[in-house]
């Protein structure tokens, strides 16, 4: 079961990390440089605005229903009925406080029939989630794996009908580009459906039993302040440019393009914290394997998130011709920062995965409000002066406070591991010189450069001792348990 349901998350990794990569820069950024960035802006403005009210609606939810189906197999029926009765609650509660809230911050340029729409998405979604966990729950991995990338396939597909057909391009606006989500997360959302439903399971009639939905809340009420305080300070970029600035949608746009980049870096460490939380979760009573398995975590994605973030923030010049049209140095500063964001934000990602699978959700989401309260407050002060720059620079000093601050929580079992600060320094400093004498040189063309770099860098973290064939042992012996 253990290596099942194991398995389930490398392949869910897997998928993602082919999948969501190229709909984000093959689909996705196509579809942004044909509406063009005031068009864009607003669509992912508002997008994030209904993205970070969305935790009403999910509320951890899913963790709580798969856990109890996991553990309660005799009992599917009443443990379905009175979670989808609690769901469908919930989902009410999210429209009206979603249209009463963009009420309050957008007053009468509201367009509330496109929130309303984009938020039915992020119901559809979230819905997703929530019927996945049931049939994870009831011991379907692989269908669940293949569930988890269906709706980016169906939206390659049709999205790609739309931008590469000829006599289609124009039909794309974004009221299509929100239809088409609309189109494939619904057909996903049937294929739950009817599965459970074939399995003898059904999603009607719902239940209402208020033991188990104070039951549910106590569970889920630390995971949902974790998803709304992380979104906050993770999320709001657009929504700030486009409130604190005059031309905030077309900011917004230009800020999406290259924030698309960061966000396909973070498909990396999301896949290494997916792959994390059940590996330290199962390993809650054995302390000392859970340390050996948090050391070499760190090591490894620390090498290649400095590696990576430290190669996109030297070469952004050179890649911001893949994720953007505004070829300016405003547009390279943008990605450059959130590159840098990537190294701190990535080791988050381990230590967001520890405290989860140490029952320490209280302290974690009331580090990530602390968090969220300094980017709103830095923000306010940064984005006036320097538009999207300066909520990237936000994104990078809010991703290092939180790495610091929880560094200093969980310092004791950093300092059981034998951490060695000064030999990750030494790496990220040689590196950092090596990419930027690269990074000036004339000798051979750009894939060459980075070939050479992507081959010699991980020789180099050997070398300092950061990298470890011990490190690559743990990690085996862990996921094959």
């Amino acid at each position: 079961m253990r290596r099942a349901f194991l398995t389930n998350i490398i392949l869910l990794a897997a998928a993602n990390l082919l999948i969501k990569p190229f709909y984000l820069f093959g689909i996705e950024r196509k579809v942004q440089f044909l509406l063009g960035n005031e068009a864009y802006g607003y669509y992912y403005n508002l997008f994030n605005f209904t993205l970070i009210l969305q935790f009403i609606g999910d509320f951890g939810l899913q963790n709580y229903t798969l856990r109890l189906l996991s553990q309660n197999r005799s009992q599917t029926a009443n443990v379905v009925g009175a979670m989808n009765g609690l769901k469908i609650a919930l989902t009410l509660i999210y429209f009206l406080l979603t249209l009463l809230m963009a009420w309050i911050w957008y007053g009468s340029t509201m367009d509330a029939g496109f929130i309303f729409h984009l938020a039915f998405n992020q119901v559809l979604i979230s819905l997703i989630f929530f019927l996945r966990a049931q049939i994870a729950g009831l011991g379907f991995y692989k269908t669940d794996s293949l569930l988890s990338v269906s709706d980016r396939l169906i939206l390659i597909c049709s999205l790609g009908c739309l931008i590469y057909l000829p006599g289609l391009t124009d039909l794309l606006t974004v009221a299509t580009f929100v239809w088409v989500q609309t189109f494939s997360l619904g057909l996903v959302t049937l294929f739950c459906i009817l599965f459970i439903a074939g399995k003898g399971i059904k999603f009607f009639p719902l239940k209402v039993d208020f033991n188990a939905w104070i039951n549910a809340f106590r569970f889920c009420i630390p995971f949902a302040l974790i998803y709304f305080t992380n979104a906050l300070f993770s999320k709001a970029d657009s929504i700030w440019l486009q409130r604190l600035l005059p031309d905030g949608q077309s900011e917004a746009g230009i800020y999406a393009y290259c924030y698309r980049f960061y966000d396909a870096l973070c498909i990396i460490s999301l896949s290494f914290g997916g792959l994390l939380l059940p590996m330290f979760a199962r390993l809650h009573q054995d302390d000392q394997r859970r340390q050996l398995l948090l050391k070499a975590s760190m090591n490894m994605l620390w090498i290649i998130s400095v590696i990576l973030g430290l190669g996109c923030f030297f070469f952004s010049d050179e890649l911001q011709k893949y994720v953007t049209k505004d070829m300016s140095e405003h547009s390279q500063k943008i990605i450059g920062w959130l590159a840098l964001s990537f190294v701190p934000g990535s080791m988050n990602y381990i230590f967001g995965a520890f405290f989860q699978a140490t029952h320490r959700e209280r302290l974690l989401y009331r580090i990530y409000a602390g968090v969220a309260v300094l980017s709103i407050i830095l923000n306010y002060i940064f984005i006036p002066q320097w538009k999207g720059e300066g909520s990237a620079l936000v994104c990078m000093i809010s991703q290092s406070i939180l790495l610091l601050i929880s560094s200093v929580f969980i310092w004791e079992e950093i300092r059981r591991i034998g951490f060695q600060f000064f030999r990750w320094m030494i790496f990220s400093l040689l590196t950092a010189s090596i990419m930027y004498v690269v990074q000036k040189s004339t000798w051979g063309d750009l894939s060459f450069r980075l070939f050479i770099l992507f081959v010699s860098l991980p020789c180099l973290a050997y070398l300092t001792g950061v990298l470890r064939p011990s490190d690559i042992r743990e990690w085996i012996a862990d996921t094959n348990k």
